[in-house]
């Protein structure tokens, strides 16, 4: 509504304002752009939100919830291993929606980047074991939530860069329990690379896959803090050594690449 929009620039224009006494927001005319563009986001947000929860019938419940950690309003999301050991995790969720009889769930986590890295949870749910956020967030949502038989979750992009998209498109979506069942794809892939990991670790298994050069890089070393050490022929090293039978779980993880 007009008032949703008042109040949502309202606080836009006072952390702006913050921002400026800050002296954080450079030149003046960069500045001017980027706080238009900002603006534009926001206005659209508003509308792709409420298309959203008409889509999935969810309304807003909470925000930044807390679970595992110390005073937090929800306990840790468990996964319970083949051997009956339980891993435990915890985090910060961006924000859950419920439907109005409390039974259904969709956890969002934001992001303000570019969808496109995160084009392979179309095909696989973990994305060949590298995105765990999601499927941990529903485990903690089903712990925690009494009512709840299912819930989908998410990323949103929510920003022209991103497109609004979601990640993936038709979020994914985890029946209830603590357990996976043979009709639940989803948990039963997440099981599989919670597995396949832990496996890994207590075998000592680190296999320095520099993956695809990436604008100077490597996709796997773009963010990693001693890219710059590494060897600049580390995927010929890794080639030579990817077939190693000890490599064999972890192949099997990213799908033989």
């Amino acid at each position: 509504s007009a008032d949703h929009r008042a109040a949502l620039m309202r606080v836009a224009h006072e952390r702006f304002a913050r921002a400026e006494s800050d002296g954080i927001t450079g030149r003046p005319v960069m500045w001017e752009l980027e706080r238009a563009q900002i603006i534009a986001d926001l206005d659209t947000f508003l509308e792709r939100d409420a298309a959203h929860r008409e889509r999935f019938g969810v309304t807003p419940s909470a925000f930044e919830v807390r679970f595992g950690l110390p005073d937090s309003p929800w306990q840790e999301a468990v996964w319970q291993l083949d051997r009956g050991e339980r891993l435990r995790f915890r985090g910060v969720i961006d924000r859950v929606d419920t439907s109005s009889d409390g039974r259904t769930a969709l956890v969002i986590d934001y992001k303000t980047g570019s969808s496109r890295p995160y084009n392979g949870l179309e095909d696989d749910p973990t994305d060949k074991g590298k995105r765990l956020q999601l499927g941990v967030y529903a485990l903690a949502a089903q712990r925690n939530m009494e009512k709840l038989e299912s819930v989908r979750s998410a990323y949103w992009f929510v920003t022209t860069r991103g497109a609004f998209a979601l990640a993936p498109k038709d979020p994914i979506t985890v029946g209830a329990g603590l357990k996976p069942t043979p009709t639940d794809k989803v948990r039963d892939r997440l099981g599989n690379v919670v597995s396949s990991i832990v496996s890994g670790i207590r075998s000592g298994v680190f296999p320095a896959n520099p993956g695809e050069r990436d604008r100077g890089s490597f996709q796997n070393c773009r963010f990693c803090e001693f890219d710059s050490l590494c060897p600049s022929r580390r995927d010929r090293l890794w080639d030579r050594k990817r077939g190693h039978p000890a490599l064999a779980g972890y192949r099997d993880l990213i799908g033989g690449s």
